[in-house]
């Protein structure tokens, strides 16, 4: 948590124009080292990333006023009657009225001159902090307002320091009279099993499992409608039955999951990895010789299915997400077609699949990337007609995510997929060619759905 923090407070440094670093202390001087005029400030943020949301308030304190031990003012919260999680009290101004006379009540007992009230919840789409700031002398709330969380860390920082920043600094005392900070004595070495404590929690956000997010999802589930294409050819072809083959357009019903059984745990690694399964299959398909009235009924469909482990590149679900997968893809592209002159490129491709892909958030999109590299373990009837056929391949993709509704998001994808193959033909072969590229092209439009 350190480590974030310090970070987060750097940023705030940067963007709002501060000179030089600043050395940071948690711990209060003792009160003969404070000065009369040194005041303090609480804060308290609900609700899903609460943790990050109070460090990049903290960042924006200035560094004459004082923030106030959650623990002190829990303490005095508690001895004023107030019962913590406020919830609905900081936002909904009926219950908030009830609750706000005895929030002053505790700041004054704490001795603490103001608080930072905020509640993290989501708005539609997008995600949003409501803020209120409590005088301890008034009943005035000069903040009092949601905060809409758009774009990067950065943009975060700048939105709150627009709404919460001219308050804070009004009440901090100047730089003159700023009370002297005590810095605190190294700290002797932690047994190992606390620090294993403390890099448990820090590795991923803390509380229950946020629903409708693509980086915590238990399951995800995707259906579209791909324009198909493929394209057949030889190199170096030397006898006359060898066929090339080209189709583009063709209509094809695609549909996906994403399942992670235990994503409501906090399993390090074993929360992330799931299982995937895919299937496409083009409607209607046939294929005929240019010119020629007769067509054969042709059928191209593909399956995966394999393993995938999230890797979040952030310290929360809406973050980028790297995905690292193995698996099996199963492919086919093959032809009715056994009174037809010539070597149809019939091909079934069983191979092993390894992948990486790629979800950065821009805005309030998502831009989407993959590539994966396919081992054939068996390849099909027009290779077997090629002495020593060796086939590799490999696919890209990419594609943007724009979200609909909570867990739903439109999508808009290109795939390429790429076999190559060299043949060693000997005296004797009835089909002679220096080897063969097998390419397909899709272009997808669907939705998918995140719980």
């Amino acid at each position: 948590m350190r480590s974030r923090f310090l970070a987060v407070r750097l940023c705030a440094h940067l963007l709002l124009g501060a000179a030089g670093a600043a050395t940071i202390f948690t711990t209060a001087a003792p009160a003969a080292a404070q000065s009369e005029e040194a005041k303090s400030i609480a804060i308290l943020i609900e609700g899903e990333e609460a943790d990050s949301m109070g460090a990049a308030i903290q960042a924006i304190v200035p560094e004459t006023l004082q923030v106030a031990d959650p623990e002190v003012f829990a303490k005095a919260l508690k001895k004023a009657g107030v019962r913590l999680p406020l919830g609905k009290a900081i936002a909904d101004a009926k219950p908030r009225a009830r609750v706000l006379p005895k929030i002053r009540k505790a700041l004054k007992a704490a001795g603490i001159q103001a608080a930072v009230l905020g509640l993290m919840r989501q708005a539609g789409s997008r995600k949003e902090l409501y803020l209120v700031y409590v005088d301890q002398q008034s009943d005035d709330l000069p903040v009092d307002e949601p905060i809409a969380l758009r774009g990067n860390e950065a943009d975060y920082l700048r939105s709150i320091d627009a709404a919460l920043g001219p308050v804070l600094r009004d009440l901090a005392p100047p730089p003159s009279s700023a009370p002297e900070k005590i810095e605190k004595p190294e700290p002797e070495p932690e047994p190992e099993d606390k620090k294993k404590e403390e890099e448990e929690e820090d590795a991923g956000p803390s509380g229950p499992r946020p629903k409708n997010q693509v980086g915590s999802a238990i399951f995800i589930a995707d259906l579209g409608l791909e324009f198909g294409g493929r394209w057949f050819d030889y190199s170096q072809p030397v006898t006359d039955n060898l066929r090339p083959y080209s189709v583009f357009g063709a209509p094809m019903i695609v549909v996906g999951a994403e399942v992670y059984p235990l994503a409501g745990t906090s399993v390090p690694f074993l929360k992330d990895l799931g299982i995937t399964l895919g299937y496409a299959r083009a409607l209607g398909l046939s294929s005929a010789e240019e010119g020629a009235e007769e067509s054969v009924s042709t059928t191209y469909q593909r399956f995966h299915v394999g393993l995938r482990e999230r890797i979040h590149l952030g310290k929360t679900p809406s973050s980028a997400i790297l995905g690292v997968g193995v698996g099996l893809r199963l492919q086919s592209f093959t032809f009715d077609g056994s009174e037809v002159d010539g070597l149809l490129p019939d091909v079934s491709y069983s191979a092993f699949r390894l992948g990486l892909d790629l979800r950065a958030p821009v805005g309030p999109v998502a831009i989407l990337a993959g590539f994966d590299f396919f081992i054939p373990l068996s390849s099909g009837a027009v290779y077997d007609a090629f002495t020593d056929a060796s086939v590799l391949g490999f696919a890209l993709g990419g594609g943007v995510a724009i979200p609909i509704a909570s867990g739903v998001e439109a999508r808009v994808q290109l795939d390429y997929a790429r076999f190559f193959s060299s043949f060693t033909p000997v005296p004797g072969d009835t089909s002679v060619a220096g080897g063969a590229l097998d390419q397909y092209l899709g272009i997808r439009l669907g939705a998918a759905y995140a719980y």
